[in-house]
């Protein structure tokens, strides 16, 4: 337990414990100050944010030919940042380090390389699909359906609110699955067609091998 000397009313220094701290006791001389010529060059801030903030992949493909060159709308800390975050494809660590590098030694032949890998490819063409898709007028105002997670979207969306698949792809994609639905009527119904005339032949047959 610990305890801390006082003087009383008489003027005797007692010892009384020390739950409650003076705050006479909490009060430390620290001594600072700062180097007139610092040994390392200060951090540089932060870049600001761009005019246009990007927040959807349209915005993405807007900001891309807007700019003169890939390298250069690459080179902002929030256009890498939405690479990796962005709900469409969010691409991984290891797939961004090549085009930093290449943002850091300003190499515009790495950072096209870069952008004709399939992953990179694959999101600037769900960006490229998502800004044409813009100007295209909605056909009905009912709800569609998206083809990837099935989620029901209003019709104003142009870009699903679950997944972020662009309209227009999955248009595309759920009129491949219709035909894939109908080669697959088609194979089941020659399948049955065969299978019938099978059993036919088989049937016509019987009665030959009774006589036999």
């Amino acid at each position: 337990m610990m305890r801390s000397q006082e003087r009383d009313a008489y003027g005797n220094e007692v010892g009384v414990s020390a739950r409650r701290v003076p705050v006479a006791y909490l009060l430390v001389d620290v001594p600072v100050g700062v180097a007139r010529q610092p040994a390392a060059p200060p951090a540089p801030p932060a870049a600001p944010a761009p005019p246009a903030a990007l927040h959807s992949l349209r915005d993405l493909h807007r900001h891309i030919e807007a700019a003169p060159s890939f390298l250069e709308a690459m080179s902002e800390l929030h256009v890498l940042l939405f690479l990796c975050t962005n709900e469409a494809l969010p691409l991984s660590l290891s797939c961004v380090a090549p085009l930093v590098e290449a943002v850091r030694a300003q190499d515009g032949a790495a950072a096209e390389r870069w952008r004709a890998g399939p992953q990179a490819g694959t999101l600037l063409q769900l960006a490229r699909a998502a800004a044409e898709g813009e100007g295209e007028g909605e056909a009905t105002l009912a709800p569609w359906t998206c083809a990837l997670c099935t989620y029901h979207n209003a019709p104003e969306l142009r870009a699903c609110e679950m997944c972020a698949m662009p309209r227009r792809l999955a248009r595309e994609m759920c009129e491949m699955r219709e035909m894939c639905e109908m080669r697959e009527m088609r194979k089941m119904c020659e399948m049955r067609k065969m299978r019938e005339m099978r059993e036919m032949c088989e049937m016509r047959e019987m009665p030959r091998r009774t006589l036999y």
